[in-house]
């Protein structure tokens, strides 16, 4: 039997390093950890579902989401189910909480400020999930595509760099997303960790973040929500008329 992680809280860093620094970006992260970090190349759709009604255990206007991995690893915790009719693609089904932070007299020091947290859990899923989904009263939101390169830390801390592009319509998803030009990449620095652990794991990732710098650029987090994928989404969907493609 497998067993599931109790590591149900995501701490996340997010933003961006120029196209034009990103060579110097990689060697950074080289030079942090050179061979004990796995690299890998990754590219997945994600589907944004919303439950408008109450949950059963009681919480309003819960978000899941549907995740086509289309190649690199999975991230869910637990057994995969069976294969699906396209070789090495996989589909994950996650929940995702709200974005929170540690108030100011809950932190425990500079390095643990402005860095996100939310709930999440992640399970293997078959390729019907979206049905399966609509079945249940769930509503499409939205559906964009990422793809990358993730780093994996010995200490558990993960950094992604991304190109990030809505989609209209299923057929976009044959689009490959490393013919895009960007000014810059989208960068994550995240780690799963357990509720008692935030603190500490967010000044882990707040270091990593002091070492990356200048590449590293930090959005900053303004009000008192932190909607990140929401900002990002709309600034892509603002910037899709400014990008020229590669053909």
């Amino acid at each position: 039997m497998s067993t599931v992680s109790n590591k149900s809280f995501e701490v996340n860093l997010q933003g961006e390093v120029p196209y034009k620094d990103y060579t110097a970006f990689e060697e950074r992260i080289r030079g942090l950890c050179g061979d004990d970090t796995e690299k890998e190349q990754f590219s997945y759709k994600e589907y944004v579902y919303n439950f408008d009604a109450q949950s059963p255990q009681g919480v309003p206007n819960y978000e899941v989401r549907a995740r086509h991995v289309i190649y690199g690893s999975c991230t869910f915790t637990g057994a995969a189910v069976e294969a699906t009719s396209k070789a090495g693609q996989k589909w994950e089904l996650r929940y995702i909480g709200k974005w929170e932070r540690k108030k100011p007299t809950d932190q425990t020091g500079r390095a643990a400020q402005s860095v996100a947290y939310r709930s999440q859990v992640a399970v293997s899923a078959s390729d019907n999930v979206r049905t399966f989904l609509s079945t249940l009263g769930f509503r499409h939101s939205f559906r964009y595509m990422r793809s990358g390169t993730r780093w994996n830390f010995p200490n558990g801390i993960m950094v992604e760099a991304t190109r990030m592009k809505p989609l209209e319509k299923d057929e976009q998803d044959d689009f490959p997303l490393e013919n895009m030009q960007v000014d810059a990449l989208l960068v994550e620095v995240s780690a799963l960790t357990t509720d008692d652990k935030i603190e500490e794991v967010a000044q882990k990732i707040r270091r990593l973040a002091i070492d990356l710098d200048p590449y590293f650029i930090e959005r900053p987090v303004e009000g008192k929500e932190v909607s990140h994928h929401t900002a990002i989404l709309a600034g892509e969907m603002r910037n899709m008329k400014k990008q020229k493609v590669r053909r």
